[in-house]
C-alpha cells in the first residue's frame, strides 16, 4: 500500500494546524486571552436570618402546655431537673396561682420537688410563691411528704428561718406607740408565722400531721 503523501505546506499567512494530541493540548488555548464572555451573575449572599420569636408567644406556648396525666411545664422542669427552663418559668410566674396548678395526682410542682428530695428546687419554689399547703389527692401537704418520705433538706427548705424562730416566746411590746402585732411580733413577720404555723398544724385526709409530728419528724431525719 502506498504510503499517504505528506501534507502540503500551509499557504503564506495561514495559520498551523495542530495534530495528533497537540490538537486535544491546544482546547484550553483556544479560548485565547480575551474576556471568557459574560460575567457570571454574582451568586446569592447568605439569608437573611429569621426573625427572633415573639418571646410572649414563647411563655404563652410554655405556661399552656399540659401533658396527659396533666403535668405543666412546671412540673416537668422539676422532674428533669432542668434548672435554667425551671428558673425561666419563675421569672415568668412568680407570685401568680400557675406555680400551684395540680397534676391528676393532686401534686403541685412542690410536691414533686420534696418527693424527689430537691432541697434546691423547693427553696426556688418557696421563694417564688409556691403554697406551702397545698394537698395532694392523699390531703398531703409538702411537709407532709417531707417528713414522711425522710427528706429534712427539704423540709428545712420548706419552714425556713420560721422553724428556728418559731420556739421562741415574744415579749409584748414595751411602747404601746410602736406597731406591734397582736401577738407582739413585727408586722412584716406576722405572715411568716402565719405561714408556719399553718404547715406545722395541717393534717392530711387521715388526720395525720400537726405540729408535734412535723417538728418531730424533721428533727428525726435530721440525725
Amino acid at each position: 500500500m502506498a504510503a499517504a503523501a505528506p501534507a502540503a505546506p500551509p499557504a503564506p499567512g495561514e495559520a498551523k494546524r495542530p495534530e495528533g494530541d497537540e490538537w486535544c493540548d491546544s482546547g484550553l488555548g483556544s479560548l485565547g486571552e480575551g474576556p471568557l464572555g459574560q460575567p457570571l451573575p454574582d451568586s446569592p449572599g447568605p439569608e437573611p436570618p429569621e426573625p427572633p420569636a415573639d418571646p410572649s408567644a414563647w411563655l404563652r406556648h410554655v405556661l399552656s402546655f399540659v401533658t396527659e396525666d396533666g403535668d405543666t411545664a412546671l412540673h416537668l422542669a422539676v422532674i428533669h431537673e432542668h434548672e435554667e427552663f425551671l428558673e425561666s418559668i419563675l421569672r415568668h410566674t412568680e407570685r401568680s396561682p400557675y406555680l400551684d396548678l395540680q397534676n391528676d395526682l393532686g401534686q403541685s410542682a412542690l410536691h414533686i420537688a420534696v418527693v424527689l428530695g430537691l432541697a434546691g428546687a423547693v427553696g426556688r419554689l418557696r421563694a417564688a410563691g409556691a403554697g406551702l399547703c397545698v394537698r395532694e389527692r392523699g390531703g398531703h401537704t409538702p411537709l407532709h411528704l417531707a417528713c414522711r418520705e425522710g427528706h429534712p433538706a427539704c423540709a428545712r427548705a420548706l419552714l425556713g428561718e420560721l422553724l428556728e424562730a418559731a420556739p421562741e416566746p415574744r415579749q409584748p411590746p414595751e411602747t404601746p406607740s410602736e406597731p406591734q402585732g397582736t401577738s407582739g411580733t413585727p408586722p412584716e413577720h406576722q405572715e411568716e408565722e402565719e405561714e408556719l404555723r399553718a404547715q406545722l398544724e395541717s393534717v392530711n385526709y387521715d388526720g395525720e400531721g400537726g405540729s408535734r409530728a412535723h417538728t418531730g419528724a424533721v428533727g428525726d431525719t435530721a440525725e
